[in-house]
Parts: structure tokens; C-alpha cells; sequence
């Protein structure tokens, strides 16, 4: 299938108790069941999906949230604020019903 590529697993937490065989055959296969590519692609499509929706929420606005009408995507990382945990909060997002059992970022 072309040229295989290390891979390294880090499991964090085991419910089903798989075994390191099982972890890459499951890996394996989640890379061919990518819905916007025929061919199997180099990461899981679990991983892929998250990354999409994680990429596409950046353009997401809340409310009370500060909006930027420049953004700086340069790689400049010296005006760049830093957060600590306690300064993150989480926000419920609510979707429109016709959107809401869809997977809208992919």
C-alpha cells in the first residue's frame, strides 16, 4: 500500500483492554474509512475528524467573545497572549436542529 510510516501509540486510558496487535489493526483500518477520501489516508479518521472540527470552530464568534477583524497567521508567535487553564472557559454551542445529528465540519 506504498510506504509505511512509524507510527508511535500512547494509550491514556484502556476501557476495552486491547492489546498493542489490536490497537494498530484498529488504527489500520480507521485509516480507510475516511468519508472525504477512496483511499486510505495516513491518519485515523477519528483523529482527522477532531482536527477538522477543531480547525473549523477557530472561525467560530460567541457573543461576549472579542472579535478580530485582522488575524496574523504569519507564524509570528511574539504577540501571541498566553492562557493558563483557569483562564479557559467552555461554552455550550448551540446548533441549529437540522445540523445537530450531522457532522457539519467535515
Amino acid at each position: 500500500m506504498g510506504t509505511s510510516r512509524p507510527t508511535l501509540y500512547h494509550v491514556l486510558h484502556d476501557d476495552i483492554g486491547f492489546s498493542s496487535d489490536d490497537v494498530q489493526q484498529l488504527t489500520y483500518w480507521l485509516c480507510h474509512t475516511d468519508m472525504r477520501c477512496t483511499k486510505s489516508v495516513s491518519i485515523p479518521s477519528p483523529v482527522h475528524y477532531a482536527h477538522l472540527a477543531a480547525y473549523g470552530s477557530r472561525s467560530l464568534n460567541f457573543d461576549d467573545d472579542r472579535v478580530t477583524d485582522n488575524v496574523d497567521d504569519d507564524g509570528d508567535d511574539e504577540q501571541l497572549e498566553s492562557y493558563s487553564l483557569d483562564d479557559i472557559t467552555t461554552k455550550l454551542m448551540v446548533l441549529d436542529p437540522k445540523v445537530v445529528n450531522d457532522m457539519w465540519f467535515i
